[in-house]
């Protein structure tokens, strides 16, 4: 159970969020905060927001992605940072596939294609998160459905498993993906143009917080916090640290800390 000075720090369950959350609690953890991570799913974590149960929640990607849950607690709420720039969703794949062949999700529609297509199934992230309601609406807008293709919403592990298993028996496929993550240091993987732009333009990813709790800390805790800048590889390669060196998010956060002194000091100002 968390102590009631502690700082309640939450994050959605993927690598590439909890890395990030774990960089705000050691910065917090730097100024004597205890620190306590709670992960979870979308609509549990921004219910939790508002309700003062999590103190800060990194890192909500508006105004796109998460726009809808952000509404609902706003009131309650603070917008304290950018964390960084440039988030965003797209449909991929596998470079051995041919532009002439695809070179954007219209081109999926053609029923001829559907002879080298290895499964017309295309296998997403969690149900409730950003990429599962754009490419539900890419399935739509594009007509997929009645060229049979379906999408069905998973998990990032069945992702990256699905990557790797038609990856290496030379299928052709399409995956959803999106920035900041490891997998393009990994897989030699080529964004589809998205000429309809159904998915939405890039989002921030911002720490935001319950706006009580947030006022409580000390006006030095809350101006760090205000400075805190990162950049989209900076979150590839910590959430590369986790998955491909099997740190935990914790330790990968030290580590690039531990490589980024200068930049914790700005943030510190030490």
């Amino acid at each position: 159970m968390a102590k009631a000075d502690s700082v309640v720090v939450g994050s959605l369950d993927e690598s590439f969020h909890r890395v990030v959350a774990a960089v705000i609690a050691r910065v917090l953890n730097r100024l004597g905060h205890e620190t306590v991570p709670v992960v979870g799913m979308h609509e549990e974590m921004y219910a939790r927001l508002g309700r003062g149960e999590i103190h800060l929640f990194a890192d909500a990607w508006l105004p796109h992605s998460q726009g809808h849950l952000w509404e609902k607690v706003r009131d309650r709420a603070v917008e304290v940072t950018q964390l960084y720039a440039g988030a965003r969703y797209f449909w991929a794949v596998p470079c051995y596939v041919s532009a002439s062949e695809i070179d954007d999700i219209g081109d999926l529609a053609d029923p001829d294609l559907a002879m080298d297509m290895a499964t017309q199934e295309i296998i997403g992230a969690p149900a409730g998160s950003g990429l599962s309601r754009w490419s539900a609406q890419v399935v739509s807008a594009y007509g997929l459905d009645r060229a049979c293709w379906t999408y069905r919403a998973a998990d990032v592990p069945t992702i990256i498993r699905t990557i790797e298993q038609r990856m290496s028996a030379g299928d052709w496929f399409v995956t959803p993906l999106w920035v900041p993550q490891y997998l393009d240091d990994v897989f030699d993987l080529r964004r589809l143009e998205d000429p309809l732009r159904v998915f939405p333009p890039a989002d921030r990813a911002s720490l935001v917080a319950y706006r009580e709790r947030f006022d409580q800390l000390p006006g030095a805790t809350r101006g760090v916090l205000q400075r805190i800048r990162l950049d989209l590889c900076d979150v590839s390669e910590m959430d590369a640290a986790v998955n491909l060196d099997g740190l935990s998010p914790a330790e990968a956060a030290k580590e690039w800390l531990d490589h980024n002194d200068a930049q914790l000091r700005a943030w510190l100002k030490a």
